[in-house]
């Protein structure tokens, strides 16, 4: 049997956790609100370091309980998002429904 090398498991275990999407293909990612703006919303997934930016567009349709002005920092949503031009760009946002961040953040914090 061969031996592995550690670099080369740890570059095939970081590349089987990217999502490639075409350009104009759906995908879909979920995780909590850590951001709010205008026309973003900034996701924070569990299980990667860095959060990812969806674009808010016109286009953008939001499930029922989810309009951008009822959403705040720590709810969990799902958003169906499309590339365009290197940006993601939100087709759908809904909340998905249990506790946000500051529900079970420690008292006193």
């Amino acid at each position: 049997m061969k031996k592995i090398n550690g670099l080369t498991l740890v570059v095939a275990l970081v590349a089987s956790m990217v999502v490639f999407v075409l350009p104009g293909e759906a995908a879909s990612l979920e995780g909590r609100i850590k951001n709010i703006a205008a026309n973003s919303l900034t996701i924070s997934q569990e299980g990667s370091m860095l959060p990812t930016s969806v674009e808010i567009g016109q286009d953008t349709q939001f499930q029922e309980g989810a309009a951008l002005d009822n959403l705040k920092q720590g709810d969990q949503v799902k958003v169906e998002y499309t590339e365009e031009g290197g940006r993601k760009m939100a087709v759908s946002i809904g909340r998905i429904e249990g506790q946000t961040m500051s529900d079970t953040a420690p008292k006193g914090y």
